[in-house]
This record gives structure tokens, sequence and C-alpha cells, in this order.
């Protein structure tokens, strides 16, 4: 118990991205009074597993904050975000966990474990082969040092991390299906999964990064960028490719931007999305 669900607008707290979970502390007065605890049946304190049961129906945070808002008990508010708390612990790394048929089943078998008396120290996951599956998948990262290092940092059962790492290099299939079978619980899987979902968004953002640079760099060589003031701008986009327009008017005159030779460049770098952002410019296209 203690874990909290939460609905709001929050301070300093980095949530643009799940690869690198924010840290709050609930009593330090970081949580703006917008914030509200989600209840479900009259309870806002709950398992882990219980939290898990209820997120992995939906697809993202998106889905979730949408069915939060038909209930009529959460505003939609585009700033809003659900965040995983502990009373005694504050934000917690291992974060909200969407879209993830395996974690759901899994609660399911833990809950219905608890209802009939089981403790936590008495309450293991029984071994299928999806488990297994997932948890052969996860060996793969072992053959890499710096991978080894961040899954030691989990905290994992040692028999657990100790039968991951023997079958990298052993690969014996009868052995490591006995491993798990006697070592795996709730939490150990919970961690891994989410370990690998931060893998699997970098990899995705390393990849968007590779194809977006590449794109505009055969785009530029073709085409270059003829506005000495665009190309400057252009060359401070992010790793996703993005530029922070905000960040730009903070440092170029509107009447320096958006001089008449210039609006072709800002279109190619992303800056007019539509007609009507065109027209409030004054900009009439010819």
């Amino acid at each position: 118990m203690g874990y909290r669900l939460w609905f709001g607008e929050f301070e300093n707290i980095d949530l643009s991205s799940s690869l690198i979970p924010a840290q709050l502390d609930m009593f330090g007065g970081e949580v703006r009074e917008s914030a509200r605890a989600i209840t479900i049946d009259g309870r806002d304190e709950f398992n882990i597993e219980d939290i898990d049961s209820l997120t992995t129906l939906f697809r993202d945070e998106d889905e979730f904050r949408l069915w939060l808002i038909s209930t009529g008990d959460f505003e939609n508010d585009l700033d809003s975000h659900i965040i995983l708390t502990h009373k005694y612990k504050g934000l917690k790394e291992d974060y909200v966990v969407y879209n993830n048929p395996l974690l759901r089943k899994c609660a399911r078998e833990v809950q219905k474990m608890r209802l009939r008396g089981f403790l936590d120290s008495e309450i293991w996951l029984e071994r299928t082969e999806k488990i297994v599956s997932f948890a052969r998948g996860i060996t793969r990262y072992l053959r890499d040092n710096d991978m080894r290092d961040e899954l030691l940092e989990l905290g994992l059962a040692p028999s657990l991390y100790n039968g991951l790492l023997e079958y990298s290099s052993l690969r014996e299939d009868e052995s490591f299906n006995m491993i798990v079978n006697g070592c795996l619980r709730y939490r150990d899987l919970r961690k891994l999964i989410v370990w690998e979902d931060k893998r699997r968004v970098l990899r995705e953002m390393e990849l968007v990064q590779i194809l977006g640079s590449d794109i505009a760099d055969r785009e530029l060589k073709s085409s270059p960028i003829k506005s000495p003031i665009i190309e400057e701008i252009y060359n401070t986009r992010d790793f996703l490719g993005e530029i922070d327009w905000e960040q730009v008017f903070n440092s170029i005159s509107a009447d320096d931007l958006f001089r008449r030779e210039n609006f072709t460049d800002l279109q190619r770098v992303g800056y007019f999305k539509s007609y009507e952002t065109r027209k409030s410019t004054g900009y009439d296209g010819r």
C-alpha cells in the first residue's frame, strides 16, 4: 500500500520524457493546488499491482487522461499529467505503465493471491512461457557491460540477476527456466518491464534523430537555406529536430524574422503549419 496516482500540473518536474523520471518530494510543496489524487472505489492509496491492473488497460497517458475526464471528476487540461508517487518515498522512478498485457496479467494474478491471504513474501509469479520469453529477451542486454551495470542498479533479487547473467553467456534453457521459476517476484518483473521500456524509448528517439538528420541533410544539400537568419535558427534544433520558437523570439525581433525574403525558408523549417498561421503574421503567400 501507499502508492498514489496524481492528476494535475506539477512544478519543478520534467515530464517531457519518460527516460528521466523527475524527482519529487511530496512534502516539499512542489505539487500545485490543481493536482488531485485519483480515487478508485473511494480509495486513494493502492498496492502497485492495483494501479498496474488499471493503467495497463490504456494505450498511453492521453487515453488514460480522457477516461478520467469522462468520469466527470477531472477537467480537460492539456498541461495536466499523471504521476505515480509513494506517500513515504515521493515520486517513484518505476513510473506509470501503460499498454502492457503481460504486466496486467501478472498484476491480476497477484491481486487474487492477496485476496486469498498471501503475504508479499509468499507471492511468487507462476512461470509461464510469456514470462520466460520476456526474461530471456532481457539477457541480450547483458552482453554490454554498461547494460549490466544498469540492470545491477535496479536492485533485482540476486538469484534473478545472476540467473540472467548466467544465461546470457551459457544459453542453457533448462537451467534458465528453473532459475526464473524460483526467483521472479512481481516487483522485479515490473522493474524489468519499466527498464526495458526506457531502453525502447531511447532507441526510438535515437532512430528519429538519425532519420530526421539524414532527411534534413539531404534536403539541404539539394536546396540550401538561403537566409542566414533562418539557417542559424535551424541549427538550434534539438535531437528530435524540433525548434524552440519561444526561445527564438526571445533572441530576434519579429520585424527581422518576418522579412519577406525569409518566408520560404521559414516554411521549410516548419514554422508555418497552416494558412491561419500565415495569415496571423500578415503573410499572404505571394
